[in-house]
């Protein structure tokens, strides 16, 4: 599963670990597939620069550690075929695509 982190829970995770969101972090890595889009990669440097300047070491080592980052805009909503149902994905969970 793709899983995208907003900006505050990246903030948090980098800034301020704890074991709560080191377990997090490494689930994702081990289980599924980080997604970040270049506006929370973009509003996370700047956030961090403007309150955090002292720490913009931190995020920059958190990209450089070879995480793939991918641009997921501009996208668009693709319906999920049900499997169980036969539904053709109408107010189903819905699968992203770039």
């Amino acid at each position: 599963m793709r899983i995208m982190l907003d900006t505050n829970v990246l903030v948090s995770l980098l800034l301020f670990p704890n074991p709560q969101m080191n377990e997090m972090i490494e689930n994702i890595f081990a289980e599924h597939q980080l997604v970040l889009s270049s506006f929370v990669v973009d509003e996370l440097k700047e956030v961090v620069k403007r309150k955090f300047p002292s720490k913009i070491k931190v995020v920059e080592v958190f990209f450089e550690k070879s995480y793939q980052i991918q641009d997921c805009f501009p996208y668009r909503r693709q319906p999920a075929k049900n499997a169980l149902s036969g539904n053709d994905g109408h107010n189903q969970e819905m699968d992203w695509a770039p």
